[in-house]
């Protein structure tokens, strides 16, 4: 389901089934979770890619570039072009989340996919495993928001002792060093600037 948040857009894949399976040889047993695409995601001038797909090791072609470093040269992407697709929009969509809805999601490498078009651009961001979505109890309240949430991965400033310490993790960690650190470091390289002046960038934005 689309959520207009940030440019480009960030979304969530929508989960409309599960399955789960007990097993006499496994405690926990077996479960799978079924989502739906969007249909703009699946046209021909457009893919998905994994964001850890964009700085990982080919290994059927491990000398290859790196796919985001492919990407920016093949389209002659500008730093700013880069900066506004596979940055800004993450991190305004996941403040615009937490902000509007008390929501925090967990965008690490292997949650969030972007959609990139024919000419190198990202159109669109989307957010998948929704079973790692938090639910800020306590803002929700400040935002007069319903709080009547399973109460798996919820978090209340009252009752929680590690509740900035969970909300730091999701973002300084899981989006910031498990995510945007490892882009950045890749942009650094492609265009010859230093690491820690993208980081500087980076910062500005949200």
């Amino acid at each position: 389901s689309s959520a207009t948040l940030g440019n480009p857009a960030l979304s969530f894949l929508e989960e409309f089934a599960g399955v789960y399976l007990e097993s006499h040889s496994h405690i926990d047993g077996f479960g799978t979770i079924f989502r739906s695409f969007p249909s703009e995601a699946l046209d021909a001038n457009n893919c998905l890619v994994p964001a850890f797909a964009l700085f990982s090791r080919d290994i059927q072609s491990p000398d290859d570039p790196l796919l985001l470093m492919q990407l920016i040269r093949e389209f002659h992407l500008s730093l700013e072009a880069f900066l506004q697709d596979f940055v800004a929009g993450l991190i305004n969509g996941y403040v615009a989340l937490v902000t509007r809805g008390g929501l925090l999601p967990e965008c690490n490498a292997q949650n969030v996919l972007y959609r990139i078009d024919s000419a190198g651009h990202v159109t669109g961001i989307y957010i998948r495993d929704m079973e790692d979505l938090w639910k800020d109890l306590t803002l929700r309240e400040h935002l007069s928001l319903d709080t009547a949430c399973v109460e798996y991965h919820t978090i209340r400033a009252t009752s929680d002792h590690d509740y900035f310490q969970r909300r730091s993790f999701l973002y300084d960690f899981k989006l910031g060093e498990y995510l945007i650190t490892p882009l950045l470091r890749v942009a650094a390289a492609a265009f010859d600037v230093p690491e820690v002046d993208l980081r500087d960038q980076a910062r500005l934005i949200g």
